[in-house]
């Protein structure tokens, strides 16, 4: 209704210009004044048989997004990090069982996160475990087999290793990173000039839908005042 032109393609890489910006994509370039990045984030591959399949069915990558659609169940987590341990404690909260699961020896987290998870009495420790595939039916996950032979009742699993971000774009521009997040400031104007970032991609401390709302209005608006400037 605005009549902004939606176009769809992999952005190549990003250049600076007198204009401001060239964005090449695998079949189109344009130049633009300003540039806001949104390019998110994915989780990395698990490599788990059937883990795509039940996405969406049992397969979650966010324990406060999805973690209600399992209240009074049984739910596993397969990382071992502080954000799968801190996901195992919210959903202790909410479902009947949480079977953290990873492939080291012990857990590797926060020693505050580790006391609360040992006080935690449905919260099960599954340790040098490597999950083999997950098994379900039409309605979604029932269950996962790992390759020690044994097998777990679940009816959701959250496989929680990282998450990758998608910034390779800006290879030539060099905004200021960190942990490949995108440092701006409350503007969400990165050190590059008439260059923005908003939403996961953003280094933050929430990501979630508001906040990435929340994000794009403010670089839209700042964006259009820097055109305008």
């Amino acid at each position: 209704d605005l009549g902004i032109v939606i176009i769809h393609g992999s952005v190549q890489t990003i250049l600076k210009d007198p204009v401001g910006f060239k964005v090449i994509s695998d079949s189109f370039a344009y130049l633009a004044k300003a540039v806001i990045v949104a390019s998110g984030i994915s989780p990395k591959s698990n490599f788990i048989e059937n883990e795509k399949k039940y996405i969406g069915r049992g397969v979650s990558y966010c324990a406060t997004c999805d973690g209600n659609f399992f209240k009074g169940q049984n739910v596993a987590i397969y990382g071992n990090n502080d954000v799968a341990i801190e996901d195992a404690l919210y959903l202790s909260n909410i479902v009947k069982k949480v079977y953290l699961i990873c492939k080291e020896d012990s857990l590797n987290g926060d020693e505050e996160l580790l006391k609360q998870v040992n006080q935690k009495v449905n919260i099960e420790v599954i340790t040098k475990a490597i999950i083999k595939d997950i098994i379900g039916d039409d309605f979604g996950v029932t269950g996962i087999n790992l390759l020690n032979g044994k097998s777990l009742n679940i009816d959701g699993i959250f496989p929680l290793v990282g998450d990758k971000t998608s910034a390779d774009m800006l290879n030539n521009l060099k905004p200021t990173m960190n942990n490949g997040f995108i440092v701006t400031n409350e503007n969400m104007e990165t050190d590059v000039e008439g260059l923005f970032a908003i939403g996961d991609i953003r280094q933050k401390q929430l990501r979630q839908l508001v906040t990435s709302a929340s994000d794009g209005a403010i670089a839209a608006t700042l964006a259009i005042k820097f055109v305008n400037k």
